[in-house]
């Protein structure tokens, strides 16, 4: 079986699967700590305030340089070196987290796997981006996104079935990476191919020819300027707003008398949603065309506003699943418009790597922007975070249907054609 890559060429079966492989592990940080973050007291009587918020914010915070550096290596000779001590480094730090006794030890291991996702992470899609171009690119950028959303509904389960059983089995989770140690071969001669070559400046604005010649003539180190803010910006707000029902989402359900398995299926729900959503993008594409970026933007306000209005179990499962249809929608586009982003296809894994730090700043920040807008506002409400977030994508919305035929809102032919 072989893949057609959009070029007139192909690739195997095997060297699809080898680049599939590592997405598994790109949203996994952090994901084995929560089931035992009630219980962290009786586990380590001594462990400080401190050193439990070292445990959970660690690995994103250190995912962010190592994810510019990545993508920085990426564009010398040596991509098969990053690519793997980064999956090398992921599956040590799982066999280490197993056979950890001491905080300590817990949170050196968390720094260390922030580190080794964040080398991996610019390749899980900028190895894709390399080897596909047009439609095809889109559909597997789509692939990669449910694969990894995939992976966090699974884990995510998994994580919960066995927390009880020993503290340190939800670490096994950690160990799903090491099917690409087993792919390493084909990753690496993926690796080693020349990028398609289909990135040009009149890819990178809207059909307003002065303002398409004004935003490519500002360029930094390869980079446009204005379309690499605008897409950060963009893909920061998507990631905030979804990132609020797994962060605040248990605090509003749980005075509803929901029980920590109806909490954990509507979380689990998000993400199903978004892998349903990265595997069928290009029907969804086809049917929406232009206008998906706003439709997407309004399912994700009306799934916020189900957790605003009606506070039941039914309504934040279908909240979440419209929530996470709409990021998982917008999330591969995002990815492909970052090939677009550079002048030249060398960049795209480096392009990659600087919008991939929306996701992990978005997710960073979000209680401390929360906070600040709670403060402002003078709100101590459950519900502020939700009706915060509604306002934004609101706004966004807003914004996206009259840019619908713009660059970061639009969608051209070629994504689904």
């Amino acid at each position: 079986m072989q893949f057609k890559t959009g070029t007139g060429s192909t690739v195997s079966v095997m060297t699809a699967i080898a680049l599939w492989s590592l997405s598994l592990g790109v949203d996994l940080p952090g994901l084995a700590v929560t089931p035992m973050l009630d219980r962290l007291d009786s586990i380590f009587p001594n462990a400080s305030e401190l050193e439990v918020q070292l445990l959970t914010v660690l690995p994103n915070l250190l995912i962010i340089p190592f994810v510019l550096l990545s993508g920085r290596l990426s564009m010398s000779n040596h991509k098969t070196i990053v690519i793997t001590t980064g999956v090398a480094l992921y599956v040590l730090s799982a066999i280490l987290y197993i056979f950890s006794d001491t905080m300590t030890e817990l949170i050196i291991i968390s720094a260390l796997l922030g580190c080794a996702c964040g080398l991996i992470l610019p390749f899980s899609t900028g190895l894709i981006a390399n080897v596909f171009t047009g439609s095809y690119r889109v559909t597997q950028m789509g692939i990669v996104s449910g694969i990894g959303n995939g992976a966090l509904v699974v884990a995510t389960f998994v994580v919960g079935l066995v927390a009880s059983i020993n503290w340190h089995m939800p670490f096994l989770v950690y160990l799903l990476p090491a099917l690409s140690l087993f792919l390493l071969p084909w990753i690496n001669k993926a690796a080693d191919m020349n990028p398609v070559d289909d990135t040009d400046s009149s890819s990178v604005d809207t059909t307003d020819s002065r303002k398409k010649e004004d935003d490519c003539s500002n360029k930094w180190s390869g980079f446009y300027v204005m379309p690499t803010l605008k897409l950060l910006g963009s893909y920061f707000l998507f990631i905030y707003v979804m990132s609020v029902i797994p962060y605040y989402g248990p605090y509003l359900m749980t005075p509803d008398k929901l029980s920590t398995t109806q909490i954990g299926t509507v979380i689990a729900l998000l993400y199903l949603a978004m892998f349903i959503s990265g595997i069928s993008l290009i029907k969804t594409l086809q049917h929406m065309r232009y206008n998906t970026y706003w439709i997407a933007c309004a399912m994700i306000g009306i799934g916020m506003l189900a957790f605003i209005l009606v506070h039941s179990f039914v309504l934040y499962c279908i909240g979440a699943l419209l929530v996470g249809f709409g990021v998982g929608t917008l999330q591969p586009v995002i990815y492909d418009k970052a090939t677009k982003i550079v002048d030249s296809p060398c960049r795209m894994t480096m392009a990659m790597a600087v919008i991939l730090t929306a996701n992990y700043l978005a997710i960073s920040l979000l209680p401390i922007i929360n906070d600040f807008f709670a403060k402002i506002f003078g709100s101590k409400s459950l519900l502020f975070p939700f009706i915060f977030s509604f306002v934004v994508i609101v706004v966004v919305t807003g914004v996206a249907f009259y840019n619908r035929r713009g660059f970061i809102f639009g969608i051209r032919e070629s994504y689904y054609s």
